[in-house]
């Protein structure tokens, strides 16, 4: 399983910029920005980033979350398809750079990286934590039309949502004209989250994609309101992150929502685990998604030896086969 934790390289760079703004200031910011991030939820409102003390706080407290949630989604996709080795990436709205060093860690064969972001601050913090990287920049309007040169892979998290639909279905569209392999959605694991990715579903599936993750099959999303699909990773928190949070809890779980989609035919499960399994001695239960749409399903020891692998799945996981009893 992949490290869900910023890469150590990239920590001690955002430790060095927190020691800029007082602790107490960053604290207050962090605040601000999950406020906002709550309220967002329930309308379009003013960034949430304004100040260069909620740009570093993010780095301390939501950076961490984000790069979790991506790296979570890439291990999903690369399970499916073991062979992709892209040489090219496009992150667009790509804040500091969060998803592609996430893309890094999971791709060695990238060489090229071009990163797209409104926020001038993001650009210039982006620049300082990319030394290293055969990385790219440039300032661009996702909610305006763009055209942009062809890429491996096309990522966008955490950005699909700050648009109306309107402009997120013409943004999706373009970038999947310019997608070479995968084109990868992560939003919030909210409803709101998971209505922008449902529409970006429906939308690639409509222009000929063929799904990777996490959805086992083409056919409508079977999710009914008032659930939506969603998964989450865990991941531990730094000092720098307990102290600007200012929390004790030493973990945190992120929640998101995804869609990964291929240029090329995969081979997908039998299902996916669309909660947290019931694992109880001699019996699990579980909520899949399947092409025959969301089941509950209960395994015990009649399912044989493959009950012993279906006893110890999470939340996320897929199922390759549809089990079996044994006669």
């Amino acid at each position: 399983m992949s490290d869900p934790k910023l890469p150590d390289e990239l920590l001690q760079a955002i430790q060095e910029k927190l020691k800029a703004v007082p602790r107490h200031i960053l604290a207050a910011a962090a605040k601000e920005i999950s406020a906002k991030y709550r309220n967002q939820e329930e309308k379009k409102q003013s960034p949430l980033l304004s100040t260069k003390a909620h740009h570093l706080a993010y780095l301390a407290v939501r950076m961490p979350a984000t790069y979790a949630a991506v790296v979570a989604v890439l291990e999903a996709t690369a399970k499916q398809m073991p062979d992709l080795a892209p040489n090219s990436l496009a992150d667009l709205g790509a804040g500091p750079g969060t998803a592609s060093f996430a893309c890094l860690e999971t791709f060695p064969s990238l060489n090229q990286i071009s990163l797209y972001e409104s926020d001038p601050q993001w650009i210039e913090i982006g620049k300082t934590l990319f030394k290293n990287a055969p990385a790219q920049w440039s300032q661009i309007d996702l909610s305006h039309p763009i055209s942009l040169p062809p890429n491996d892979l096309t990522l966008l998290s955490y950005a699909l949502g700050e648009l109306t639909y309107e402009a997120a279905d013409a943004l999706i569209a373009s970038i999947w004209k310019a997608t070479n392999q995968i084109l990868i959605v992560i939003e919030p694991g909210t409803p709101r989250g998971f209505s922008y990715i449902r529409r970006a579903r429906e939308q690639l599936i409509a222009d000929g994609a063929f799904l990777v993750a996490p959805c086992p099959h083409l056919l409508p999303c079977p999710m009914q309101k008032p659930d939506w699909c969603h998964f989450a990773t865990r991941l531990p928190r730094t000092e720098m992150h307990l102290l600007v949070k200012e929390v004790d809890r030493g973990f945190e779980d992120e929640k998101f929502s995804y869609i990964v989609a291929s240029k090329t035919p995969v081979s997908l499960p039998y299902a996916r685990v669309l909660r947290h399994p019931e694992h109880h001695g001699g019996h699990t239960r579980l909520v899949l998604c399947t092409p025959g749409g969301i089941k509950q399903e209960t395994y015990s020891r009649k399912h044989g030896a493959c009950f012993k692998q279906i006893s110890k799945v999470k939340w996320g996981a897929d199922l390759t086969v549809e089990p079996s009893k044994q006669a």
